[in-house]
């Protein structure tokens, strides 16, 4: 089962799952994708003022997206999860967040055959 859920996360979204199978986004925003769905993981910083967020979009295969924030409850766990099962994603956070004024980059951590 695969909900497609895209947009900017808020302290209202549902927490970050995952397991052996796959992770997921308990409602009210609830997804639910397999590992081995992912295409493509990008990470960006967002300007919100004070202080910015770091981002990261999922690709799957079929074309859906998945767009969660660092301030996802569950975020740090699920992040060491990707780096497990998608090494190139391993130093993610330094690789977007900093330097803090380089401005907006939006950068490619893993792609499929890539």
């Amino acid at each position: 089962m695969r909900r497609r859920w895209s947009g900017l996360p808020h302290p209202a979204d549902g927490a970050l799952h995952f397991d052996d199978a796959g992770f997921r986004r308990a409602p009210p925003d609830g997804f639910a994708a397999a590992w081995n769905e992912v295409v493509r993981i990008s990470g960006w910083r967002s300007d919100l003022w004070s202080p910015d967020e770091v981002r990261i979009q999922v690709d799957l295969a079929g074309g859906d997206v998945v767009v969660f924030g660092e301030e996802s409850p569950g975020f740090p766990a699920l992040m060491v999860a990707f780096e497990q099962r998608f090494p190139p994603v391993a130093g993610w956070f330094e690789r977007i967040a900093l330097p803090a004024d380089d401005g907006h980059r939006t950068l490619t951590l893993y792609e499929r055959g890539g």
